[in-house]
C-alpha cells in the first residue's frame, strides 16, 4: 500500500516524535539548585572518603520514592556529588516528577 521510501519516512517521524516527548516528559526543571554540605565522621573529623566507600541518599520530603543517589548527575562540570575533600552535593533539579518547588525540604543521609 506504501511505498519502503514512505514507510522509512513514518518510521523517521515516529522515531523523532518519541524523542521528542521522551525528552519533555523526563527534562528536568530548568532550575539548578545544587545543595552542598560538609560530611563528617562520628569522631567529627572531615570525610575523605569517595565512592563506593562513601555514598549518600537524598529524599525529596522525606518521601522515600524520591530519591537522588550520589550519583545523580550534575548539571554543571563542576566537582563530583562526593569529591574526597570532606564536602558532598546533588543537584535538587534532579527531582522531576513531581519538581522540586519553593517551600519542598531535603532530607540527605
Amino acid at each position: 500500500m506504501f511505498s519502503k521510501k514512505h514507510n522509512h519516512l513514518l518510521i523517521i517521524f515516529y522515531v523523532v516524535f518519541l524523542c521528542i516527548l521522551s525528552t519533555t516528559a523526563f527534562s528536568q526543571t530548568g532550575t539548578s539548585v545544587y545543595y552542598k554540605n560538609f560530611a563528617h565522621h562520628n569522631d567529627g573529623e572531615l570525610c575523605m572518603h569517595t565512592p563506593p566507600e562513601a555514598t549518600f541518599t537524598a529524599y525529596l520530603n522525606r518521601d522515600q520514592s524520591q530519591i537522588l543517589l550520589e550519583n545523580a548527575p550534575r548539571w554543571d562540570n563542576g566537582e563530583p556529588n562526593i569529591a574526597g575533600n570532606g564536602t558532598f552535593g546533588v543537584e535538587l533539579g534532579n527531582f522531576n516528577n513531581p519538581p522540586l518547588v519553593v517551600g519542598d525540604s531535603v532530607f540527605v543521609r
